[in-house]
Formats: C-alpha cells, sequence, structure tokens
C-alpha cells in the first residue's frame, strides 16, 4: 500500500505541474483508477482461481463534465 500512495503523489505532482488546464480531471480519474487496480490486485493475491482480465469502460460525472474511467476486470480459470 505505501508503494501505491507514494507513485500516486508522484503522479498527480506530475499532474498538477505538466497538466495544468485538465488537471483537476486527470487527479480524479487517477486516482479512481488506482483504487480500482489496487483493490483488483488484493482480490487477486487472495483469491485463488482468478486472475486479471482487462479492463471495460464506464463513464463518470465530475461536476460539470464527464470522463472515462478504466474498470478492471477478473475472470475465474478453469
Amino acid at each position: 500500500m505505501k508503494d501505491i500512495n507514494l507513485q500516486l503523489q508522484k503522479n498527480i505532482q506530475d499532474a498538477l505541474h505538466y497538466d495544468k488546464g485538465n488537471a483537476v480531471e486527470n487527479i480524479v480519474k487517477l486516482v479512481f483508477d488506482t483504487i480500482m487496480n489496487a483493490e483488483r490486485s488484493k482480490f487477486l493475491s487472495t483469491s485463488e482461481g482468478n486472475k486479471a482480465n482487462g479492463y471495460y469502460q464506464r463513464l463518470a460525472q465530475e461536476i460539470n463534465k464527464y470522463f472515462k474511467l478504466n474498470i478492471p476486470q477478473e475472470a475465474a480459470s478453469g
């Protein structure tokens, strides 16, 4: 979890520095993506017979605009 927090902090700093026009949108997306990937990693590490199976997209709404989230998905092997 510590590694995830450090990577997230670095990515947020980069977004604030390089993406001045879209920083808030990119940070919100980055936080959601990071949380969902961490959740999937935790699930897969404790669940035998499952594996990562790509992503699917969902449209999310910020205060005044929409953005796409990449939702991680799993599949049972068998």
